[in-house]
């Protein structure tokens, strides 16, 4: 019978004759990136040490790959680069929302307003790509966040 397998689908494993084992599984990942989102999507990076960053968090399934997470200005420039480094499948959310500054910062997909000076952005709307570098290509997923003042 069929045993759950992280979301990849039911697999069926059994024992040969030989004493080795076979698994096999009838589907396969269709996403490498999921459950993308910024969180709050809504932050106000002032130093109050009240909603002073956004964490994007996705979950990576099944790989090990690349991943760049780029913010963009609504015209289309890179703001900055908040990650380009190799991570393992996993899920990079942050467990407790309030008051976790420091797990946030550990964490790839953390941003504190700021560009590649270090300056902070002006208030306004952002985007943002989660992007992995896969054997087929690169898979990218997106959305906004607004930084206030």
């Amino acid at each position: 019978d069929g045993i759950s397998n992280d979301g990849a689908g039911g697999i069926k494993v059994w024992q040969r004759l030989d004493k080795s084992w076979t698994v096999s599984t009838s589907t396969i990942l269709d996403e490498v990136i999921s459950d993308v989102a910024a969180v709050p999507k809504v932050f106000t990076p002032n130093g109050d040490g009240v909603n002073d960053f956004t964490v994007i968090e996705f979950k990576l399934a099944k790989v090990e790959t690349n991943i760049e997470i780029r913010i963009f200005d609504t015209n289309g420039r890179l703001v900055t680069k908040v990650i380009d480094e190799k991570l393992s499948a996993k899920r990079f959310f942050l467990e407790n929302k309030l008051g976790n500054a420091n797990l946030a910062r550990q964490l790839p997909g953390y941003w504190d307003g700021k560009d590649e000076d270090g300056d902070l952005v002006p208030p306004g709307v952002y985007l943002y790509q989660v992007v992995a570098d896969t054997d087929s290509g690169e898979k990218i997923k997106g959305g906004t966040v607004v930084v206030g003042y």
